[in-house]
This record gives structure tokens, sequence and C-alpha cells, in this order.
């Protein structure tokens, strides 16, 4: 029998091979959960999501990070498949929901540098996941889209309203500020309408596979 930490570095490198892209989707529901209940006024309950959604995206953000560098080649495979590439948009929209339970708890200094982060991820991801469908697209008709998609409504929504809460402290930079969040909303709200229009379409008039609307894959 292997000895457990051999066998237990190759399940974790095989892990951190595979990790499915829309993994960030735990740390945004939690999130929502967690800042439900503090603004329900159940801080243990609360706290102990937002305690568990610290460890996640930070393990997350690690497990990511080595997968760049341990396995380049996965990682490519997935942002240019054009069914799974929308599904790192659960990168922005768990960092939007974690920096908006920060910024609950008063770390006002901390929710800013998560949204910047968040608004970088999103201008990379909108561009190149586009990119990807434009130029990589080899399915007919409505036959590519899946309910991972909807992951970047999610993620565009979410700049919106960490953006509101730490607009004050951006000063002069305000006004302009609330510029910007109104042009993400009204685009997300784009994207809502031709994304369902598009699911729709393929729900009623496609060959559905169960992964297709779930996960995306």
């Amino acid at each position: 029998m292997r000895p457990f930490a051999p066998r237990l570095r190759a399940w974790l490198a095989g892990q951190i091979k595979t990790l499915y892209p829309g993994s960030f989707a735990v740390v945004m529901a939690t999130g929502i959960i967690s800042n439900a209940f503090f603004l329900e006024a159940h801080p243990l309950l609360s706290d102990a999501l937002f305690a568990a959604n610290l460890l996640a995206y930070s393990l997350l953000v690690i497990f990511t990070v080595l997968r760049a560098l341990w396995f380049w080649r996965a990682l490519w495979a997935d942002l240019i498949n054009p069914r799974l590439v929308f599904s790192f948009f659960t990168v922005v929209a768990a960092t939007d929901v974690l920096g908006a339970g920060i910024e609950l708890r008063g770390l006002e200094a901390v929710a800013p540098a998560l949204w910047f982060f968040a608004l970088l991820a999103w201008f990379v991801l909108i561009y190149f996941s586009f990119g990807v469908l434009i130029f990589l697209n080899t399915a007919d008709g409505a036959d590519i889209l899946t309910g991972g998609w909807l992951m970047a409504i999610v993620g565009t929504q979410s700049l919106v309203l960490l953006g509101a809460s730490v607009a004050t402290t951006f000063g002069a930079l305000r006004p302009g500020l609330f510029v910007l969040i109104h042009l993400f909303w009204g685009f997300g709200l784009a994207l809502y309408g031709i994304y369902i229009a598009i699911l729709s379409y393929r729900l009623f008039f496609s060959e559905i596979r169960p992964d297709d609307v779930t996960c995306g894959s």
C-alpha cells in the first residue's frame, strides 16, 4: 500500500488539474446567504458562513494559481472552450460578493481593492470570452449556449452592487463611478435579454443534455 502523503499529493494534484472553472460559485452562493443573515441581524450565522467563505475563496485562488503554474494546458483548454469560458465569470461574482461581506463589516479599505480586482477580471474575461465565441466556436446555431453563460450576467451585476457600496470612498471620482455603475447595469440587462432569448430558443427547439443547463460542461 502506498504511503498516505504521496497518495494525498497525487489526489490533490488531480483535483487541481481538473478544477472546474465555475468553482467560485460556491463562494458567491455562500456569500449571498452570509450577507443576507448579516442584514437580517443574525450575526453568528453570518460570521460562520463568512469565515467559511474566506477559507473557500483563499483555497480556490491558490488552487487556480497552482493550476496555471502546473497544468497550464488544462486551464487554457477551459479558457478557449466556448461552452466553459463564461463560467470563469464566477471569479468576478465571488470576489464582489466577498467584498460586500467585508464592506458590511467595516473594512472599507479592502472592499474597493476587491472591486477593482473584479473589474479588471471582468474586462479581461468579457473581451476574451467573446473572442473565443467569435473565432473558436464551431457549433451550429444556438447549440453552444449553456446555463453557465448566465454567469457573465451575474458577474456584471455584482460589479454594480459592490460598486454602489464602495462609491462613497472615492471622493471626487464618485459621480463618474456611478455613471460607470449604471453602464454596467444596462450592459448586464442587455446580456440577460440576449442570453435568455437564445437559451429559450435552444430549450424549445434543440436537443438538450442535462449538463447543458446546469454546469455548462
